[in-house]
């Protein structure tokens, strides 16, 4: 029997001239529904029926989002994990464009944080006009997991779907968290609910796993994945 997984996305400063983040959480199709109706109760209780967003986090709404980050936090079967990007000098020479680089260092990080043995639905952050990207990254993951020779009747990636953020409560919970996460604010509230995530860098989750686990990477020219 198949075990799944979801992958929400989200990426952070990919205008940024040396560095760029991606992360996202991962957990079953069944915790994602348990965390959904937390945050929807989370709403309810708050009347906060906006996106919930790191650059949206003030004085008046800190407790706010403490509470809202601690859906994710005090929960012991789910995880969230951030991919710093490092261009460096190979950036260039990654691919043509600046578009394809993106795509490529989304390949990489999704191929770093799967496993053959699962089957995934992911779920991105949608950018205007980038449908065919999209397409086109699912069938790349689901052809490398064939030549790297694991026999899979079903799609590894039988889901890769682009998403509204604003409509999409796990991708602003990924969000928040990542915020915190690699955040130099200088602003107090934003630096009290980063060291209060930041508590957490040593947890472990149910399965033994870092409940959050934070890695740089860089591009190689000659990486094969």
């Amino acid at each position: 029997m198949s075990i799944y997984y979801n992958l929400y996305c989200d990426e952070s400063g990919v205008h940024d001239k040396r560095t760029f983040y991606l992360g996202a959480l991962c957990c079953t199709p069944e915790r994602a529904e348990i965390l959904k109706t937390k945050i929807n109760v989370f709403r309810d209780k708050h009347y906060c029926y906006g996106e919930m967003k790191w650059s949206k986090v003030s004085r008046q709404m800190l407790s706010v989002y403490i509470e809202f980050s601690n859906i994710f936090l005090d929960d012991p079967y789910t995880r969230v994990i951030v991919m710093q990007v490092q261009k460096g000098e190979s950036w260039k020479e990654w691919a043509p464009t600046e578009e394809q680089r993106f795509f490529k260092t989304y390949y990489i990080f999704l191929r770093l944080n799967t496993l053959p043995y699962y089957r995934y639905g992911m779920f991105m952050d949608y950018k205007d006009g980038k449908s065919y990207r999209w397409s086109s990254l699912q069938f790349a993951l689901n052809n490398a997991i064939k030549r790297d020779g694991f026999f899979i009747k079903q799609k590894w990636i039988h889901t890769l779907k682009p998403l509204n953020s604003k409509e999409n409560s796990l991708i602003q919970l990924v969000d928040v968290i990542m915020g915190a996460l690699i955040s130099n604010a200088s602003a107090p509230h934003k630096q009290n609910l980063s060291e209060h995530v930041k508590c957490y860098l040593n947890s472990k989750s149910h399965s033994g796993k870092e409940k959050i686990k934070k890695f740089v990477w860089s591009p190689k020219i000659d990486l094969r994945f």
